[in-house]
């Protein structure tokens, strides 16, 4: 009875929120981010042995200890065969912010490019790696007959800044479109 009036009292109390569009949006991107850090492979295999082992406990009978302990076993020989993550920051520099990449962009972590810039990332940002790769697109397309175009882009993702081999700091959102003569295609 307690539960009840407190339940009825506390409706009194509740406010509705209203979300912008652009909180939705970060919102699912977090989401987005989230389910990209999950480890896929390791549930996949601890659903696969669940379901082995319950497809064995309707046989009826009662298997050796040995065998119960298999599954985790196998499932600690998995993590040890896992690239090793020192913590959570870096498992997150793995997952870029943004629109996800197709594959054929070729989007590669921790890397920069040797080559005249097309367009400066000092006074040039973009949201997402997927954008500014589509500033480079876009550039390589517009671009006159005489002009260079864009074949390479870097991108900075980082809160705190990105390396750079060069004097200028790549800071969050610093898209450089750039036109490299010895673009190496490594895929």
């Amino acid at each position: 009875m307690m539960w009840m009036l407190k339940s009825v009292i506390a409706t009194n109390y509740l406010t509705a929120v209203e979300y912008t569009p652009d909180h939705i949006r970060k919102i699912e991107e977090s989401v987005r981010i989230r389910k990209l850090a999950e480890p896929v492979e390791l549930i996949r295999l601890v659903k696969q042995f669940k379901k082995e082992l319950s497809a064995e406990r309707s046989l009826g009978f009662e298997l050796p200890e040995s065998l119960k302990l298999k599954p985790t076993n196998e499932i600690i020989d998995e993590l040890k065969n896992l690239p090793l993550k020192a913590n959570v920051s870096e498992q997150r520099d793995e997952v870029l912010p943004g629109r996800p990449l197709p594959p054929e962009w070729h989007a590669e972590l921790h890397t920069d490019y040797d080559g005249a810039a097309v367009r400066w990332g000092l006074n040039h940002h973009k949201e997402s790696a997927a954008d500014c790769c589509q500033a480079c697109l876009v550039q390589a397309k517009r671009a006159k007959p005489n002009e260079k175009k864009c074949n390479v882009w870097v991108y900075c993702p980082a809160e705190d800044g990105c390396h750079s081999p060069d004097i200028y700091e790549h800071r969050l959102g610093k898209c450089w479109l750039k036109t490299e003569l010895k673009v190496v295609d490594f895929h």
